[in-house]
């Protein structure tokens, strides 16, 4: 199902422009860094190329009304889909472009995205990350303000991995469904390979099988990353070097899709 926008890029491209260029030099204000600092908020930000299974992982490994770990709620100025969490806040609740940019603008939330070639945005209110050690998916580009926003020591970052010729498969069988959001997002994904390549030391790395069961030990790991539980869930796959080659092999077949469809 493609993405309808709520506001599409037409109709303001000066603001989505101004906005995607203030994305690597955005921190928020005082007061909502205040809110973190106070309660010694942690946040466990995940991370990964487009259809790695993040937010799928992220659901399975934090149930509703966990004790220690709570999903981190993302705001979007785009139609609802029904993959969505409960919790994301869309344009089906009155989320818009000149709300979500105003929001932005005044440094309000922790982080956020844009996906100029569609006009749409993600951000994420400090008050979703207050309380319990807050985990969920998380852009490249948002790495930095996480880091500005959290002491140290209180964010840390998992990098989702998957087999590439699978995950190759799927990118291609995505972009014949819904092509131009797909199509949007590669960009996006070559630069979260390219900076894990290059800051493997920054990731805890999880490896996605995919199928049931793949989710199901992936969603393990990510908990008990989360929950500091020490290797109960290890991935013994996961070496430097399984690391590094995958990584560059999905960097490979990014690049590839990404010439084949401009």
């Amino acid at each position: 199902m493609a993405i309808v926008e709520s506001d599409p890029l037409g109709q303001r491209p000066d603001l989505i422009h101004l906005l995607k260029k203030g994305v690597g030099d955005y921190v928020a204000n005082e007061s909502a860094q205040r809110q973190l600092h106070d309660t010694e908020a942690e946040i466990v930000a995940v991370v990964g190329a487009l259809g790695s299974g993040k937010t799928t992982i992220v659901d399975l490994a934090i149930p509703d009304g966990h004790p220690r770990l709570k999903k981190i709620d993302t705001v979007t100025n785009r139609n609802r889909k029904d993959s969505d969490p409960k919790g994301f806040l869309t344009a089906n609740e009155g989320i818009t472009l000149e709300s979500l940019s105003d929001e932005i603008l005044r440094g309000d939330v922790m982080n956020y995205e844009v996906i100029e070639e569609t006009g749409t945005i993600y951000a994420t209110r400090p008050e979703s990350m207050l309380g319990k050690v807050a985990v969920g998916p998380v852009a490249t580009n948002c790495i930095n303000q996480i880091i500005n926003a959290f002491d140290a020591g209180r964010q840390r970052f998992v990098y989702l991995l998957t087999d590439p010729k699978s995950w190759d498969t799927q990118i291609k069988r995505s972009l014949g469904e819904r092509h131009d959001s797909v199509k949007a997002r590669l960009p996006e994904t070559v630069n979260s390979l390219e900076f894990a390549l290059d800051n493997i030391d920054l990731f805890t790395f999880i490896y996605n099988e995919h199928g049931e069961e793949g989710l199901q030990i992936a969603a393990q790991r990510l908990a008990s990353i989360a929950l500091r539980d020490g290797d109960h869930h290890s991935q013994p796959i996961i070496t430097p070097a399984f690391v590094e080659e995958t990584l560059e092999s999905m960097l490979s077949h990014a690049q590839n899709l990404a010439k084949s469809i401009h």
